[in-house]
């Protein structure tokens, strides 16, 4: 499994997160939150924090290999992070790719030497 969705922790439970706000040129807190709640159908913190829309915080037993991509400029960051952490501890086999001073969404961005590189890894994860 490549985890394709952009949430890992949708109640913002890490207190990262918040700091990192104003690093990411393509994502920025005002716009987590609105998608997030759009993505959750309500804005409740506890809705928010459901393990199906926030994974991080689920049960992480019986899950399939994962690819998770992520960048340090990313705002969520620190939720990829805890679910990186987690996934070590609970033993699931998550490959954890943390590449410095990217942005959210990287591997998508054309031009940019990592998201070809971020290419390869997922095309030889999905072999």
């Amino acid at each position: 499994m490549v985890l394709v969705s952009p949430w890992v922790d949708l109640s913002e439970s890490t207190p990262q997160t918040a700091a990192l706000d104003g690093t990411d040129p393509w994502l920025h807190l005002s716009k987590l939150r609105l998608y997030a709640s759009w993505w959750a159908g309500s804005d409740d913190p506890a809705e928010l924090a459901r393990p199906e829309l926030s994974p991080a915080l689920g049960d992480l037993d019986g899950l399939p290999p994962t690819l998770v991509l992520c960048g340090t400029r990313d705002l969520l960051h620190p939720g990829c992070r805890l679910l990186a952490d987690r996934a070590a501890a609970a033993r699931w086999a998550m490959t954890y790719v943390e590449r410095p001073d990217l942005i959210h969404v990287y591997p998508l961005l054309p031009g940019v030497p990592e998201a070809r590189t971020a290419g390869v890894a997922v095309a030889e994860f999905v072999r």
